[in-house]
């Protein structure tokens, strides 16, 4: 069964085990008999979904670790019948009991005497558990128990462990006698068990043990060789190449939109000077009475560009006599309105034109 890990390559898990305070369980600590177990072979390599390689477990990622191990009621029982997996790390972290309990597991006892022994050339965190839950117990006896350590760590992009790990649970379940049903379990480290099951010494002769380590090596080189990772990597190079495009797309239409918006403000300023224009030009066809307050050529602004014609026929009483001199006003000054050279009074008349009220336009003038 692969080991379980949380936490991404880079991101730290500060999350601490918690402590129980009371165990509503089947046995007690009465029983003070120990068992001994391998939980990790260290200085190797075991596999890992996430990780092609497998992940590196050194002894600097356990060393200092031996007591966290043994905080808490860390060792936990899937009973026959039930679907073998790892509890959710976080939530067993927060609520230990539900955890267990939603999985229909039970807890199953703690941890003694964990130790990193590396005398023998064969690095690996070995301990005892002290069983409260004798069914656990008697399945451990007649040597049908496996077992997996979860825990916490930093994984870098290569597989290895980073720092310490933190520790989350043991998982006890029933051994497969081969191939893996669901109801049972295959330890991802084939150095992991019960030492009083299966002796260190005779590990290597253990057909089972043998069978198992083949079943890594070939599960290691299945995902070496995997023939779907080219594909995979064809896929991954095609969307990037069309992110780029789609990133070049979208700031190409940024500046079009851009430019559009200049365009846009240009025409904005061309139509606002044409009405200021045109307005400048029929303003002074009128009399200043007309316009003696702001409100009031405001107001009869409005009304012209409203509808030039009506404007027209509702104000033709208001028209300036012409030839009536009347004081140029910056851009709304027509013509010369103080006379020509020689003194001659302005014709406006002939000056304007003759307005057409239809265009709102004068026609005919000099």
């Amino acid at each position: 069964m692969p080991a379980s890990i949380t936490g991404e390559a880079g991101t730290a898990n500060t999350a601490q085990v918690g402590v129980l305070l009371a165990v509503n369980n089947e046995g007690s600590f009465l029983n003070t008999h120990s068992h001994g177990i391998t939980l990790q072979t260290l200085n190797a390599r075991h596999p890992h979904p996430a990780y092609p390689d497998g992940l590196y477990y050194s002894v600097g990622n356990f060393a200092g670790t031996e007591k966290a191990w043994e905080s808490s009621d860390l060792v936990v029982f899937a009973p026959p019948g039930r679907k073998v997996e790892h509890l959710n790390h976080e939530n067993f972290t927060r609520d230990p009991l539900g955890e267990v309990n939603r999985l229909g597991y039970r807890i199953a006892g703690r941890l003694n005497n964990t130790r990193i022994v590396t005398e023998d050339g064969k690095p690996r965190v070995n301990s005892e558990i002290a069983f409260t839950d004798d069914e656990a117990r008697k399945f451990s006896e007649k040597k049908r128990l496996g077992l997996s350590d979860a825990f916490d760590a930093v994984i870098a992009p290569d597989g290895t462990i980073t720092g310490p790990v933190v520790p989350n649970h043991v998982l006890l379940f029933l051994k497969c006698a081969a191939k893996s049903d669901g109801f049972c379990g295959i330890p991802n480290d084939p150095g992991a068990g019960f030492v009083d099951n299966l002796s260190e010494d005779t590990m290597g002769e253990n057909d089972e043990i043998k069978g198992l380590t083949q079943s890594v090596k070939d599960l290691i080189g299945l995902h070496k060789e995997n023939p779907l990772q080219k594909t995979v990597d064809n896929v991954t190079a095609e969307v990037q190449k069309r992110d780029v495009q789609i990133d070049a797309l979208t700031k190409e239409n940024a500046g079009l939109k851009a430019d559009k918006q200049k365009v846009d403000n240009v025409l904005a300023e061309q139509a606002k000077e044409k009405k200021d224009s045109q307005w400048a030009q029929v303003k002074n066809l009128y009399k200043p009475a007309l316009f003696h307050k702001p409100e009031d050529e405001a107001a009869r602004r409005a009304e012209f560009e409203a509808d030039p014609v009506a404007f027209q026929l509702a104000n033709v009483g208001n028209l300036a006599p012409a030839g009536e001199k009347k004081k140029a006003e910056g851009k709304e000054a027509v013509g010369n309105l103080e006379g020509d050279d020689e003194g001659k009074p302005f014709d406006m008349v002939a000056a304007r034109g003759k307005f057409d009220v239809k265009t709102g336009t004068f026609t005919g003038g000099q």
